[in-house]
């Protein structure tokens, strides 16, 4: 009987690996019409029904197997497997635990309670564990491949460039590895490596989206700005409705001038994607951005022509239609957009924010309230409830925007290795100078006249903006230790010591710049470190000019006489400047040969 079942078994598992996965449950089925508590039958149909996308059969029979013997190290690693795909982490970490005291060197087991650890954004743990898998299993790459990516999670490139070596020796072609070590290669700046193994990976897998997109990053970062647009171009090819590269790829080909073909990204992949509204919707954004507002319009018009009523095309519309000053038809837009779409915060501040223009201020914090519901913390919200409340003579409107206590200018402390804060600040702007590497402002930013850096200036590990970014980490602390408690204030209810930053970048503003008001719709705290000023700007006082002072308050709504700062900050290199995210808030232009540079940030709770 037993070897009739171990038989029957070896024929499923045969027809499972030759693709015929329903005649092998059709065997275990079979079996366990004999047989009911047969525990090997029961976890290989738990295999056989992962395989077919049915997880919760998967689950039923992984357990009853375990319940009929539960000393199956390999049937806890199948379960903690099929938990991981499910995102249920806790029960596939503690699954992989109980293989693991079964069998304390099943390395697999190990490694997949690593993965597990690393989701779970436990890299110390994670690394501790997939250690543990080769202990038991030295030979495995993608042991040490894993290990490389817990190195570069804590910066040691070193340690990770050595990792992801130790992979390939063992498996040569392990392109993903290659990858890695690449990208290991770009952090420690060794660029031509980084650019061997992107280009090996290439090579040997032309459709290898990821590594486009690292070749046309580290080529953008290096400023060959040529070989970057091929590399996005090929990323586009394989992922037409990537949006992301489309934006990076068209803000590139702005700013550094090079202007022919501009935007023709999309127009290539709306003409095989017509049916991708999100694309026409990008594609109208960009157009309206740069200018062109009436073939922004049209755009929209013909998608809605071609696709019929879709919320995001009405949402759009309503947007451009707003932005041309065509109140009427943008109202109509969007209360269409919201009969069909009922639980999108964004949809619902954004009509709030054309009621605002309507000067219809009860029925614009309606909409907020519903955007509320769905999303307490929206920056935006807030923003467009601060303007209804102080058009309407809302004291509510100074208890959410206290500008003399919310606002607050703060000397960071003198980084170590540095005898004061000017010789910090000399050493930084010249390491930020080598990231302005486009020479006109971007299209879609509130500068007016300068330049700002590409990417997460956070990310950057040149040693000096890491100590910028340890020296606002600890301002933040301390201004957030210094805000009162009170629940009901949406900036202060969200009072934690768990932060992280959510964007940095560094800006550099020539004569006549400034920065147009608005306000940071998706942070929690935001703000500006001055890096170097102009002497214009260090001579001015409170009763001249107030040439490149930061305002507060100026909301671009309601009447003209309304928008006016409610403070005004000097400021100071070596300074940095808190607020809530939703505060109005810009700069004054100044005239000067000097740069104004500043490396401003978003912070949101962890």
């Amino acid at each position: 009987m037993l070897n009739d079942i171990q038989q029957k078994l070896q024929e499923s598992l045969s027809l499972h690996q030759s693709g015929h996965t329903d005649g092998a449950i059709e065997i275990c089925k079979n079996i366990l019409t004999q047989s009911p508590a047969e525990p090997n039958t029961l976890q290989l149909l738990g295999a056989f029904m992962k395989a077919k996308g049915d997880f919760k059969a998967a689950e039923k029979f992984l357990r009853a197997s375990l319940k009929e013997n539960a000393r199956q190290p390999h049937v806890y690693n199948n379960l903690g497997n099929l938990y991981y795909e499910l995102d249920n982490l806790q029960e596939a970490i503690e699954s992989y635990k109980k293989a693991t005291n079964l069998k304390e060197d099943y390395a697999d087991a190990w490694f997949n309670w690593a993965i597990a650890l690393e989701k779970q954004e436990k890299p110390d743990e994670g690394m501790a564990h997939v250690k543990k898998a080769l202990k038991y299993n030295p030979k495995q790459a993608k042991y040490h491949n894993l290990l490389g990516l817990f190195y570069k999670h804590k910066k040691d490139y070193s340690g990770a460039i050595k990792a992801f070596e130790t992979a390939i020796k063992i498996q040569p072609n392990y392109l993903k590895a290659i990858h890695n070590l690449g990208t290991a290669y770009r952090e420690n700046e060794q660029y031509e490596d980084a650019k061997n193994c992107f280009n090996f990976v290439l090579n040997n897998k032309p459709d290898q989206v990821e590594t486009w997109e690292a070749l046309g990053s580290l080529h953008q970062n290096t400023e060959d700005f040529d070989r970057s647009i091929v590399a996005y171009h090929k990323l586009l090819a394989l992922e037409p409705q990537n949006l992301k590269i489309h934006r990076v790829l068209n803000n590139m080909m702005w700013e550094t001038g090079r202007h022919d073909g501009f935007l023709n990204s999309y127009v290539f992949a709306i003409q095989s994607h017509p049916e991708s509204q999100s694309l026409v919707a990008a594609y109208a954004d960009e157009l309206a951005i740069s200018g062109a507002q009436d073939q922004a319009i049209e755009v929209v018009e013909e998608a809605i022509k071609r696709q019929g009523s879709h919320p995001e095309l009405f949402h759009r519309l309503a947007q451009l239609r707003l932005k041309s000053g065509d109140l009427e038809k943008a109202r109509h837009l969007m209360e269409k957009t919201l009969e069909i779409v009922t639980d999108n915060d964004e949809y619902y501040t954004d009509f709030a924010e054309l009621l605002l223009e309507e000067g219809d201020y009860d029925y614009a914090l309606e909409q907020i309230a519903l955007a509320e519901k769905i999303n307490p913390d929206f920056q935006k919200a807030w923003s467009i409830r601060g303007d209804c409340w102080r058009l309407k003579g809302d004291e509510r409107y100074h208890w959410l925007c206290d500008y003399e206590n919310l606002v607050q200018p703060m000397e960071i402390k003198v980084p170590d290795g540095f005898a004061n804060l000017d010789d910090f600040n000399q050493a930084l702007a010249q390491e930020l100078t080598k990231l302005h590497i486009t020479d006109v402002n971007p299209r879609d930013q509130t500068l007016i006249g300068g330049t700002q850096t590409i990417g997460d200036l956070y990310l950057n590990h040149s040693p000096v903006i890491q100590k910028l970014r340890i020296a606002v980490l600890d301002a933040a602390q301390r201004y957030i230790n210094a805000l009162p408690d009170d629940e009901t204030h949406p900036h202060l209810r969200r009072k934690t010591d768990m932060i992280r930053f959510s964007g940095a970048w560094s800006v550099r503003l020539k004569s006549n710049g400034f920065h147009v008001n608005h306000y940071h719709s998706k942070g929690w705290i935001s703000g500006p470190y001055y890096v170097k000023l102009p002497k214009e700007v260090n001579e001015s006082t409170a009763d001249g000019e107030k040439p490149g002072w930061v305002n507060f308050g100026a909301s671009c709504y309601g009447p003209e006489m309304s928008k006016k700062p409610e403070r005004i900050i000097k400021p100071q290199a070596g300074l940095q400047v808190f607020f809530p995210s939703y505060m109005w808030h810009g700069t004054n232009a100044f005239q000067s040969e000097d740069i104004r540079m500043t490396a401003p940030c978003d912070i949101v709770p962890l």
